[in-house]
């Protein structure tokens, strides 16, 4: 130009490389300014923002390698971490399962545990391993349900077992004052209240065997008393020497009690009376006998005597003699009335 200033090539020239370098100063502005924003959304790790604004910059600037490079890096991060967050949903879906299936099989394992002890009525262990399961999954209903339905089979059992231990004061009480009576031997008394107990618990033995007790001891005691009072009357015609009315009431009561000792002595004592009594009578009316023909043979001594006209103490003296010789010797010999005849 400055060789030919009148040519209009050169400053064309300039002007056009003018425009080409204000065009290339405003893309070297756009790709900085690009790059800057691109740098600045990468480092706060806003991807997407940051690939746009390398495009820009691309776009600026095609033949800049730079751009391209942080974009590779940028697909690298966006994959890599793609990767490892489908990784890690996979693994915590993993996870999530085994969980799962820990408590399902925790939950399953209580429940059947609480079911089997349900169905042995170990009602407070099993409404413990359904709580267990309760909290386990606490969405099921199954488990309120068995609670609710031990909890009403809990109550039935506290009003069963208050019922039963009214039952139990109510009969202890009735046996206790049952065994006062039968101690102090008031047995009507003492069966009435056995026989209330055993209204109350009809299967227990004890009482039963004492009401058999008791009336083994009334029906002794009748006995007893039945056998008192012939005694008694046998007593009676004993001392006024009724032997044999007395006899007849010793052998009824030996027929109520056949090992009674006392009737069979009075008895004995009654026989051995009556035949000393026979015996005396046979003797006295054997003495009688005697007597009469001891006094025929007197008077016919007496008569003797007469005749033979005895007029000497001597003779006299001798027949007194053997006629109290013969008396004494019956005298002790215990044949009195003869004696006395002798006499």
């Amino acid at each position: 130009q400055t060789i030919k200033p009148e040519e209009a090539y050169p400053q064309q020239r300039i002007d056009e490389i003018g425009t080409l370098l204000a065009q290339l100063s405003a893309s070297q502005k756009a790709y900085e300014d690009a790059v800057k924003i691109a740098d600045r959304e990468f480092k706060s790790e806003k991807f997407d923002a940051a690939t746009t604004a390398y495009n820009n910059a691309k776009t600026a600037k095609p033949d800049e390698t730079y751009p391209d490079e942080m974009l590779a890096k940028i697909d690298s991060i966006v994959s890599t971490r793609a990767r490892l967050a489908e990784e890690a949903a996979a693994a915590e879906a993993a996870r999530l399962a085994a969980l799962q299936a820990e408590k399902d099989k925790n939950y399953s394992e209580a429940i059947a545990k609480a079911d089997e002890l349900f169905n042995q009525k170990d009602y407070e262990t099993s409404r413990n391993e359904y709580r267990t399961a309760q909290t386990i999954k606490p969405e099921e209903a199954y488990p309120q349900q068995r609670i609710d339905e031990i909890g009403k089979v809990l109550a039935e059992i506290e009003l069963a077992r208050k019922e039963q231990e009214l039952l139990d004061k109510n009969y202890n009480n009735l046996i206790q004052q049952a065994d006062r009576f039968f101690t102090s031997k008031t047995y009507d008394q003492s069966k009435g209240k056995y026989n209330d107990a055993l209204a109350l618990k009809p299967d227990e033995e004890y009482p039963k065997g004492r009401i058999v007790e008791i009336e083994k001891i009334l029906q002794q005691q009748a006995l007893d008393e039945q056998y008192r009072t012939i005694i008694v009357a046998a007593d009676g015609y004993f001392k006024t020497e009724s032997y044999l009315q007395s006899k007849g009431e010793y052998e009824k009561a030996l027929g109520i009690k056949p090992n009674e000792s006392y009737p069979k002595n009075q008895i004995a004592k009654i026989d051995d009376i009556l035949a000393k009594e026979q015996q005396r009578i046979l003797a006295e009316k054997a003495a009688a006998e005697d007597l009469q023909r001891r006094t025929d043979e007197i008077a016919q001594m007496n008569l003797q005597v007469e005749a033979q006209n005895i007029e000497s103490e001597a003779q006299l003296n001798s027949i007194y003699s053997d006629y109290i010789k013969q008396a004494d010797v019956l005298f002790d010999a215990k044949q009195y009335n003869v004696s006395r005849g002798w006499y």
